[in-house]
């Protein structure tokens, strides 16, 4: 009786959690199912791999990263106020309007489905289409989670590459990370958007790119390996990445960042990784600002 009632008090966790979308909990997958998964996985991600490889997109000899003293300088300015407001004021010297959205897709987790939610309402990203779910991530997305789901026009699609095909967009915005750093730590997690480049690429192989750089956390929130010092070196990594795979990388969380380095509260709805409003229009000013270069 008391093995039923621990199972029955543990299923009920998982679907809690799964429903809330928390980053930091994946899929409701033991480590041991996870490990099976990826053995039987890498075989066909070597393929797609090797496959990819004669269509890799060498580095631009331009700059195809926006750095952070490129983000900082460009015409951010210190705010003034309590040291848990924004340190950077959101650029307003766009190079892109609304309409520069409309061919492009966003895929992410539940921070990016904040996104989802106020461009919908405030028409700032165009006709830009989503694709996002909470506690979604690189790791998710190459090893074909059953349970985490991508769902476009009523269709719910595994794998991410396919989602994106379907969008038939020509655009491509993402932002993944803050599940994975938790998970699987920053050199882990940069590996597998190794794997994740090739996926899409094969699939969608004249879609730009564009990484971004995953938002930060509330200080005084940061729970297990999700972390503000795991975030900035992911990004600096994922930034490298971005520079020698011929992406673009759009450095957000700057502006996100008050002066003890986390989540500006203005910006914060849950005193974790989640966005207010304010935090996704000012993530879109970033996008306009920075999104034709």
């Amino acid at each position: 009786m008391k093995g039923i009632v621990a199972i029955t008090l543990t299923i009920s966790i998982c679907l809690l959690l799964t429903a809330c979308g928390s980053p930091w909990f994946i899929t409701n997958q033991t480590i041991a199912e996870r490990v099976t998964t990826t053995t039987t996985t890498t075989t066909t991600t070597t393929t797609t791999s090797t496959t990819t490889t004669t269509t890799t997109r060498t580095p631009s000899t331009n700059s195809q990263t926006k750095t952070s003293a490129n983000v900082t300088t460009a015409t951010a300015a210190a705010v003034t106020g309590n040291s848990r407001s924004p340190v950077l004021a959101a650029p307003t010297d766009y190079t892109v309007d609304a309409s520069f959205f409309d061919d492009a897709v966003f895929v992410g987790d539940s921070v990016s489905l904040k996104l989802s939610y106020y461009a919908a309402a405030s028409g700032e990203l165009g006709k830009a289409k989503f694709l996002t779910v909470g506690s979604y991530g690189v790791g998710n997305a190459i090893y074909d989670h059953p349970d985490t789901k991508l769902r476009y026009q009523g269709i719910a699609y595994t794998n991410v590459e396919e989602a994106i095909a379907a969008t038939g967009c020509n655009k491509l915005f993402i932002m993944l990370g803050m599940n994975d750093i938790g998970r699987f730590g920053v050199s882990t997690s940069i590996t597998n958007w190794a794997t994740l480049l090739n996926l899409i690429r094969s699939t969608c192989p004249n879609i730009t790119i564009y990484i971004q750089s995953m938002t930060p956390i509330w200080t005084g929130g940061e729970k297990g390996g999700i972390t503000n010092a795991r975030a900035d070196s992911y990004n600096a990594e994922l930034k490298t990445f971005a520079a020698n795979n011929g992406c673009k990388f759009i450095d957000i969380a700057p502006y996100m960042k008050d002066s003890t380095g986390g989540l500006a509260t203005a910006f914060c709805s849950d005193s974790f990784v989640h966005l207010t409003n304010e935090g996704a229009k000012t993530w879109i000013q970033v996008l306009k600002a920075y999104g034709n270069y």
